[in-house]
């Protein structure tokens, strides 16, 4: 059901063979065929071929497929994979891995990003986009709290930080993730996505009245199968919480959706701040200096969103003058502004202090 071109035994060259294309990173099991190549970035991920099937995909096919995702994956680990002109937003649909990832970490799915993992490509001359997609999303029975290995059933935490809740897990998850989300950029749409989100179909109420109107429709069902098959007080693997009744895991359930979103709140909320870039820091500086006339003084400086900076003028005898204090900023450059249209010209001092500790000094003119 993934609205995509069909490929034929004709589709070898050309804009015929750069589409559609299903691939699929999974266990190598639970497949009529299991065929794929290996990347060779750490860790490794294993793409299978999904449509076309293994034993129908042509040679041609399965080149320009396999050439595609070594082509994405070489973008990632550039150092200018951040470009928007050459970099992966040319080659992927970012806007389909961000709901990708946002739908896996509501549901804090243990299995997500590494297994039951689709992702697809359009023919270049038939779509509106032919990069490559993330979906459709799949396989989540141990989602929502039902698991009870590698932190799935917490309402804390990120799915995605799988390997290091898992080091040891022989299916890990694709290292193109995690350049992801060292994307200031990325990290963006991922938080204004869930903030949009969060105003309808997400909102508390719209998830909690979902989850009633399908428990409710499934009572008789649910009756029926509880006496068929009589397990609501045994453990069941990976079961995270045994209710002993339908409505205690219904409300379980609720529950810990709430608990999620309040924590993802938190958590999507900092990606809407840019990250912090030791690289990128410098001495705070002063302009313009001199000053003529009515101009305001600008401080900037790079720092960190929990340092407190203060910065202290005074006239050339050491008198104060004025204390230009910032306690609100995120992480990188930031400015503090002396307005000083009633100064007098002259001379003064000021000190630059982070966290209660002087890191500049200096002088500025006033003409």
């Amino acid at each position: 059901r993934v609205n995509i071109s069909k490929l034929t035994n004709v589709d070898v060259s050309g804009d015929d063979v750069t589409g559609g294309y299903i691939l699929k990173i999974d266990k190598g099991t639970g497949g009529a065929g299991i065929d794929g190549w290996q990347s060779n970035q750490n860790p490794p991920t294993f793409y299978q071929f999904h449509y076309p099937k293994p034993d129908v995909i042509l040679p041609e096919q399965r080149q320009y497929i396999v050439n595609y995702l070594q082509q994405f994956e070489q973008a990632m680990v550039s150092e200018d994979y951040k470009n928007p002109v050459s970099g992966y937003s040319s080659i992927i649909d970012t806007d389909t891995f961000v709901d990708f990832l946002i739908i896996n970490e509501l549901a804090r799915n243990v299995d997500g990003y590494r297994l039951s993992t689709y992702m697809y490509k359009d023919k270049d001359k038939d779509s509106k986009d032919p990069r490559l997609k993330m979906g459709p999303v799949w396989d989540f029975n141990i989602t929502f709290g039902n698991a009870n290995y590698c932190n799935g059933g917490s309402t804390s935490g990120f799915a995605y930080n799988f390997n290091s809740d898992c080091p040891d897990d022989n299916w890990q998850i694709p290292f193109w993730w995690y350049r992801l989300l060292a994307d200031d950029g990325f990290r963006l749409k991922v938080g204004n996505r869930w903030k949009n989100l969060r105003q309808n179909i997400f909102a508390d109420d719209a998830l909690i009245f979902k989850v009633d109107s399908i428990a409710s429709l499934l009572v008789g069902a649910s009756t029926r199968n509880f006496e068929r098959w009589p397990i609501l007080n045994l453990y069941i693997w990976p079961n995270n919480f045994i209710g002993g009744s339908y409505a205690a895991e219904v409300n379980f359930l609720k529950d810990w959706i709430i608990n999620r979103t309040a924590t993802l709140d938190i958590a999507f909320n900092d990606f809407l701040k840019p990250s912090y870039d030791p690289a990128a820091s410098e001495p705070p500086f002063v302009t313009p200096n001199p000053a003529a006339g009515n101009e305001d003084v600008v401080f900037s400086y790079y720092v960190h969103e929990y340092t407190d900076v203060t910065i202290p003028i005074f006239d050339s005898k050491g008198q104060h003058v004025n204390t230009l204090i910032d306690f609100q900023h995120l992480n990188g450059w930031n400015q503090s502004i002396w307005n000083t249209p009633t100064v007098a010209p002259g001379l003064y001092l000021f000190k630059v202090i982070f966290n209660y500790k002087v890191v500049k000094t200096g002088r500025i003119i006033r003409k």
